[in-house]
């Protein structure tokens, strides 16, 4: 083509030093033409068919490749091979004296650009592969992102190696050999980077903390659920509904409190406390213990004490009564979970703290609040008919 041009331009009476550059521009522009209408005319036949195809698939992968455009960014490679493979053809390196100086330069164009497509295609496998991994119900357990994200790292910068080692041209060994004097830089630079992905990895391997777990970091006054675990950075939503951000290191570092335990384990402790005025607490008698008959929650305990009641008191029925009254409600772990009513130490002003020790059936929080409300609602208004006075303070 590029002879063709030339013997026109010079007979149409253009000069031959003005036709040998034009002629080259024309080839070259003729060559892109080329490569663009290849790429859109095989797009046009194929693309959407595959992408139609890979959406009604059933496979689990198909979908997403659709989704992230990968049929597309595999035909986009099209236009680079159709360029390197009749470029030399158009511009005639036989004849045209500008062509080795062009194409130095031209191939070297080609080459970054051949690495930049082919660094965005394995992200997008990647991401692909990264978004089947979320399907599956190990992945709240052990995410990958940090991984992912590191493989990504390592392949921009192999690319990254190759790109500067065709444009200076020198082998990527070479460059790897000089860039070993930069080391010392080069860790100082990503010093951030490499803590964080030892620290994830500590995360990822001992199971601090999975996406979805609730979480409370008292030191930086974070709670809530952590939404992502990447690389730099450990995304959590708090309750009130705000978006804390925490290094890796930090969870490393610091006091963390996960309740995920308590989610597993179907049960979520309570531990409120009544504040009881000691001067109340009295000897039982025969008529207390009559009068208790009417409640069932003491009538074991009314069998055991009615022989000497003297020995015990008011506040020893208020307790059994509150433990029986827990092992009776069907919203309280009755079985596995510890149930206690006890007595703590008097606080200085000698009122006797009772502290009321179950595990709700229920983790969410809502009804958790809600149970132990009613349970000690109930408690304070059943208290008058032991004779005991609840303080509030």
């Amino acid at each position: 083509m590029y002879g063709h041009l030339l013997s026109y331009l010079t007979n149409f009476g253009l000069s031959k030093a003005l036709a040998i550059p034009t002629t080259t521009f024309l080839c070259l522009l003729s060559v892109f033409v080329f490569a663009f209408i290849v790429h859109k005319t095989l797009a046009f036949l194929f693309v959407k068919r595959i992408d139609r195809y890979l959406k009604n698939h059933r496979s689990i992968i198909a979908p997403f490749i659709a989704r992230y455009h990968g049929v597309q960014k595999i035909f986009s490679f099209i236009p680079i091979f159709v360029l390197f493979t009749i470029t030399p053809i158009f511009l005639d390196e036989a004849s045209n004296p500008y062509y080795k100086s062009l194409w130095s330069v031209f191939s070297k164009v080609l080459y970054v650009y051949l690495y930049f497509k082919i660094g965005s295609l394995i992200n997008t496998f990647i991401h692909v592969g990264e978004r089947v991994y979320k399907t599956k119900p190990i992945s709240n357990r052990w995410p990958i992102s940090t991984y992912t994200q590191t493989v990504k790292i390592i392949i921009y910068g192999i690319l990254a190696i190759l790109a500067v080692s065709t444009i200076v041209g020198k082998s990527p060994s070479a460059l790897l050999a000089g860039l070993g004097f930069a080391s010392g830089i080069t860790m100082l630079v990503f010093k951030d980077a490499i803590m964080s992905f030892a620290a994830n990895f500590q995360i990822s391997s001992l199971n601090i903390m999975k996406v979805g777990d609730w979480i409370e970091i008292p030191s930086e006054k974070i709670s809530g659920t952590v939404k992502d675990i990447s690389l730099s950075i450990i995304t959590i939503e708090n309750f009130d509904k705000t978006i804390s951000t925490v290094p890796p290191v930090k969870i490393v570092n610091n006091v963390v409190k996960n309740w995920a335990g308590m989610e597993d384990s179907g049960g979520r402790r309570f531990t409120p406390t009544l504040l009881l005025d000691t001067n109340k607490v009295v000897a039982l008698t025969p008529e207390k213990l009559e009068e208790y008959q009417s409640l069932p929650e003491l009538e074991e305990y009314i069998r055991n004490v009615s022989k000497n009641p003297e020995k015990h008191t008011n506040l020893g029925a208020f307790r059994h009564y509150a433990l029986n009254y827990l092992r009776a409600d069907d919203r309280i772990h009755s079985e596995g979970f510890t149930i206690l009513a006890r007595l703590l130490e008097a606080n200085n002003y000698g009122y006797l703290p009772l502290q009321i020790y179950a595990f709700t059936k229920t983790t969410d929080w809502g009804e958790y609040e809600n149970i132990q409300d009613e349970i000690i609602e109930h408690l304070i208004s059943i208290a008058p008919k032991f004779d005991l006075e609840i303080i509030r303070r």
